[in-house]
């Protein structure tokens, strides 16, 4: 190879790498970042199920057992 044909791959080489630098700075670019992404998905978010509070539900009413008081000694299990 002589210094001309040399030359003529080391533009097409130097053309390519622009090419692809150019792609690669433009797909780089269209990337989101983690924070914009939590923040679209805390706008769309939905609670499925809520939280039901089950502290005024006591276990013994209905049964025929005492009512609660401060002297009876119960554990609630769930």
């Amino acid at each position: 190879m002589n210094n001309d044909e040399l030359d003529q791959l080391n533009e097409k080489n130097q053309k390519r790498t622009k090419e692809i630098e150019e792609r690669y700075f433009a797909a780089n670019a269209e990337i989101r970042t983690a924070k914009e992404i939590m923040n679209e998905q805390k706008e769309t978010f939905e609670i499925k199920e809520r939280f039901k509070d089950s502290s005024i539900n006591y276990p013994t009413y209905g049964r025929g057992l005492k009512l609660p008081a401060m002297e009876l000694n119960t554990f609630m299990i769930s």
